[in-house]
């Protein structure tokens, strides 16, 4: 048996099926759908209809995407199609950096509701620690991530939101962030890979507090899926257990405890990647985290004040 979390005990043997239970009580998928990139209209809907179709039921997107109008119509025709309730879904936007302070936030994720054609989202995140238009030593951004912050917890009590999180934020931010917030985050949505395994202080501090985190970029994103892909050591496990090199990165990040959002437009990699019904062993795991390649192929927030 395999879990999310260090302090979840979420069974991962049917990862379609998990469900993490949040702090304030939702249960969040632990296999997503991710959305970035993804800008035709016709292409969005088959992937989300296929995406449903076999068993995703998180859906992640973000303001930056320039893609929520598109989700919103295709999700309109999908759900009509396949009978399957809104409320089976689990539906995340994002703030973008633009976005940040306290007479933009509520705005943004009205914006986002109305664009997605929904009465509430099921998570929002703030994409990014810093603002858009500040440098990133600029101190402003700390006072900036305060406030939206707090917008976002009234978010959550008008009703607007049922759970908030943070995306890219390094261990300094979340100490702060846990210096001022009444509602703590619920998700913290990191690059994670085999070649990038996020610092040991963000892993310990999110596990003492029961804050889960959800890795993005599992493939290497555009500058990393070719070497990632490629790995040796990941193709020879691959072959050994039977199964595709995506299929392995997504189950190695699952059985060391984070939720997964892979993307793919094309059918065949969306179903692929949703059958992930088997474990890793240990000395295979073990040749995993033994690969010796350090490299952060996306967004870098470590020099944001």
């Amino acid at each position: 048996m395999t879990y999310v979390g260090t302090k979840r005990c979420i069974d991962i043997a049917e990862p379609k099926k998990a469900r993490v239970t949040l702090k304030n009580g939702e249960k969040m998928p632990v296999l997503g759908f991710g959305t970035y990139k993804m800008s035709d209209k016709h292409v969005l809907e088959a992937a989300l209809e296929t995406a449903i179709s076999n068993g995703y039921r998180l859906i992640d997107t973000a303001s930056t995407y320039d893609n929520e109008d598109l989700i919103g119509d295709a999700l309109k025709n999908v759900l009509a199609k396949l009978q399957i309730n809104r409320n089976e879904l689990f539906i995340v936007s994002k703030l973008s950096p633009k976005e940040h302070g306290r007479d933009k936030v509520k705005k943004a994720v009205t914006t986002s509701l109305k664009k997605l054609q929904l009465n509430y989202l099921d998570m929002f995140l703030i994409h990014w620690p810093g603002a858009g238009n500040l440098k990133p030593n600029h101190p402003q951004n700390k006072t900036l991530r305060k406030e939206s912050w707090h917008e976002l917890e009234s978010c959550v009590r008008d009703g607007l939101v049922k759970s908030i999180g943070v995306s890219n934020y390094t261990f300094p931010h979340l100490e702060n962030l846990y210096s001022y917030c009444s509602i703590e985050p619920s998700v913290n949505q990191v690059e994670f890979h085999i070649h990038y395994r996020q610092k040991d202080d963000i892993i310990n501090f999110c596990s003492n507090r029961n804050l889960l985190l959800q890795a993005y970029g599992s493939f290497g994103g555009e500058e990393g899926a070719n070497v990632l892909l490629n790995d040796p050591t990941a193709v020879q496990v691959a072959q050994d257990l039977k199964v595709t090199v995506p299929q392995l990165l997504l189950r190695w990040s699952l059985q060391k405890g984070f939720a997964v959002i892979p993307k793919s437009s094309k059918p065949e990699r969306i179903q692929e990647n949703s059958q992930l019904n088997f474990v890793i062993p240990p000395e295979k795991m073990k040749a995993l985290d033994g690969i010796t390649t350090r490299k952060k192929y996306d967004w870098n927030p470590d020099d944001i004040v």
